[in-house]
Parts: C-alpha cells; sequence; structure tokens
C-alpha cells in the first residue's frame, strides 16, 4: 500500500484529487476509485461489528455466530418500525438497513467522492492532529475476490453480484480472506447522497484490518493512504472550501439532525458572519 507524504495545504488536496482522476481516466479497463476518511491517521479500518466485539472483549474467531444472531433479532423487529421489509434471504440489505440504524456489522462505509472523505477525515480533526483518507481501487479488489471464487458463484459475478441471492451466497458460504466491494440494489437516502458504498470482509474471524493487509495492501497499485497534517489554516479552508461544494453534515446527513450538526462547522467560516 502506497503512504504519500503528509498533506498541509488545499493546494496538494486539490492536486491529490486530480491524481484520482487522472488514473480513472488513465486506466487500460474500467476503473473506479473509493475513499474512506478517518479523523485520526493512527486508527485502524475497523468495522462496528468489530468494534463491538472488542469492546465487550468477545474472541473475534465468533463473529459470525453474533452476527447471525444480531440479524435474527433485527429481522424479527423491523417491521415494527418500518412499512418496508426486505425478503428473508436478502442479506445485503438487511445489513445495510441495520447499519444506517447504528447497528453492529460487518460493512464499512466507503464513498465515490474524494471530498466526502475528505469531510469526514477533517470535520471533527484537531488542531495539529493527522487524519487521513484511504483510497482503494474498487476494480482490482473486486477482481482478487473474483479469482478466488469457485465457478457457481464466479458466473453470478459477470453482474457484479446485483442479484441478492448471490449476495447472500457470498457473504455466508464464501469464507475466504479476502474484502469485497458491496452496495445493494436498494439505495437509502444516506447512501445516495453520500455516494456511498461499502467494502465487506468475507472471513470473519479476523481483523478486518489484518485481512486488508494481507490482500488489498499488498498491491501497490491497489490502495493508499493519505496522511492530512490538520492545522488551523488547513480546517478553516477545507470546511469553506467544501461548503461551496454544498458537502456538508446539512447536505450528508439530511435531516433536523443534520442540520443541527452543520451548524458547529459554520463558527469558522469568516464570509458567514459578514451576512446582514
Amino acid at each position: 500500500m502506497k503512504s504519500s507524504s503528509p498533506i498541509t495545504t488545499w493546494k496538494d488536496l486539490r492536486n491529490k484529487y486530480d491524481e484520482y482522476v487522472t488514473k480513472a481516466k488513465s486506466s487500460p479497463e474500467p476503473s473506479r476509485w473509493i475513499f474512506r476518511g478517518q479523523q485520526n491517521a493512527s486508527w485502524h479500518l475497523k468495522p462496528s461489528l468489530e468494534r463491538a466485539m472488542e469492546h465487550f472483549e468477545k474472541p473475534l474467531s465468533k463473529m459470525r455466530r453474533y452476527e447471525s444472531r444480531l440479524v435474527r433479532e433485527f429481522k424479527r423487529h423491523l417491521h415494527r418500525h418500518s412499512e418496508y421489509v426486505p425478503e428473508d434471504d436478502e442479506m445485503l440489505e438487511w445489513l445495510t438497513l441495520m447499519q444506517h440504524h447504528g447497528a453492529p456489522t460487518r460493512l464499512l462505509d466507503w464513498t465515490y467522492s474524494f471530498y466526502i472523505a475528505l469531510f469526514f477525515a477533517i470535520e471533527g480533526a484537531c488542531k495539529d492532529q493527522t487524519c487521513a483518507i484511504w483510497a482503494v481501487n474498487q476494480k482490482r479488489c473486486w477482481d482478487m475476490v473474483v479469482e478466488q471464487l469457485p465457478v457457481d458463484l464466479r458466473k453470478l459475478s459477470r453482474n457484479g453480484f446485483k442479484d441478492p441471492k448471490a449476495q447472500c451466497r457470498l457473504l455466508q458460504e464464501f469464507r475466504k480472506p479476502l474484502i469485497s466491494p458491496l452496495n445493494p440494489f436498494r439505495l437509502n437516502t444516506r447512501l445516495a447522497v453520500q455516494q456511498g458504498t461499502f467494502l465487506v470482509p468475507l472471513d470473519l474471524t479476523r481483523s478486518f484490518q489484518d485481512i486488508f493487509d494481507a490482500s488489498i495492501a499488498e498491491d501497490s497499485d491497489c490502495s493508499e493512504k493519505i496522511k492530512i497534517v490538520c492545522s488551523k489554516k488547513l480546517i478553516t479552508r477545507v470546511l469553506t472550501e467544501l461548503q461551496k461544494m454544498n458537502i456538508t453534515a446539512l447536505s450528508l446527513f439530511p435531516g433536523i439532525d443534520g442540520f443541527a450538526r452543520s451548524l458547529r462547522h459554520i463558527i469558522p467560516l469568516k464570509y458567514f458572519w459578514t451576512y446582514v
């Protein structure tokens, strides 16, 4: 995995974004990069289910057992809170709904937008803290999975596993130490506005980071960790520029909660306080 020199200016961030635009255009086959912003560059990549297991001191080797029980409980109660209920075997959609409402899952959120990832990296960062954007070549990541699929599942992969039953088989039956890009066919509002997608571990006996390091990170052209040194000047500049792009908590989290959360970020915006 590549690790670029720490970025300290808005110009360098724009240049880094341009690099990924160039990579996508110059690729010999259709390729797309996905991004994840984290407020601390030292944090590992860790889905919420893995964090919950560690918090309650449960062995990671039992994650699949706990996932199964949590999904079962969610299925039993969703109908009391929502008119829409997925089919029983649409596992990815169940996990997506659980993730959306705050339940622990194996899904790790990513976005197709470099700048949305930048927002999540820097929105809560403190002065002099180093945050990070992780970048992954989605196509190469998917190819790693396809290469090891059994013949019957490989045939289904030609359509990118859009069939919910195929997704269910991949998540439940295929247990190689790999990480798969996946997205449900039906996108909830938050996934849509955040240009969201997921990376999903297929082996639930090891940490996400361990699997990532042993597979994706081994390919130097497949991933990169971009470190950003958050000076007071850079934080203000980034929030100002993202506001101009309409990338704010209000746009990324529609509703009163997102609006209230967005008010925190207008405090350093000089132009806002010149309004009459």
